[in-house]
């Protein structure tokens, strides 16, 4: 008798990532995934893959459904201005209502990634290079608009603005404050106003 999946493969790996968000792929078991998705062992098997799999997938649909859709919607603005500060005060806010301290899944994966094999390090680093290109587009787009000085560096300000994006979502895991948030983020947008002009 052929094998019948019973449920809906994207619920499960929504409640999958929740899991693997929370615990990280080494802290997480298959009875977490197991108990927290409802499905039984062979089940998960035969319909998504082992534990790796399981994560991968997990990682992939947090990717597409957090931040591509996320940055589809700020680029669609049209401002980038406003767009980068919409960035920031969305991480800024996210960050201070997420009581259980999760972070964001793909940063949390990136600080511990040389424990992953080649396939998630790709993913990651993909993801972390689509978000600069993102910072470097908003900036370029800027320059054209006359919204910033014609003298930016924008490959520089772009990583700038990666890193002071990533270390928010890292601080905000219980090392600091909203102010002290919400002061990296002004200091990011600090980052917009000066230049390489001597």
């Amino acid at each position: 008798m052929p094998w019948k999946k019973n449920f809906e493969i994207d619920e499960t790996l929504d409640r999958a990532m929740e899991v693997f968000w929370q615990k990280g792929f080494d802290g997480t078991s298959l009875t977490d995934l197991i108990e927290a998705t409802g499905v039984q062992r062979q089940s998960l098997y035969n319909a998504i893959g082992d534990k790796r799999k399981i994560f991968i997938r997990s990682l992939l649909r947090y990717d597409t459904e957090q931040r591509q859709r996320t940055l589809s919607s700020l680029e669609a603005i049209g401002e980038p201005r406003a767009s980068l500060q919409m960035t920031f005060d969305a991480v800024v806010e996210q960050s201070s209502q997420d009581l259980n301290k999760r972070g964001c899944f793909l940063v949390n994966t990136a600080l511990g990634i040389q424990a992953h094999d080649e396939e998630v390090q790709l993913l990651v680093r993909s993801a972390l290079e689509d978000f600069r290109k993102f910072f470097e587009k908003q900036i370029e787009f800027g320059k054209i608009r006359g919204e910033f000085s014609k003298d930016l560096d924008s490959a520089a300000v772009a990583s700038g603005l990666l890193g002071i994006f990533i270390g928010i979502r890292v601080m905000a895991r219980g090392a600091t404050g909203t102010t002290v948030l919400r002061q990296m983020a002004d200091q990011a947008m600090r980052l917009l106003e000066n230049t390489t002009a001597a």
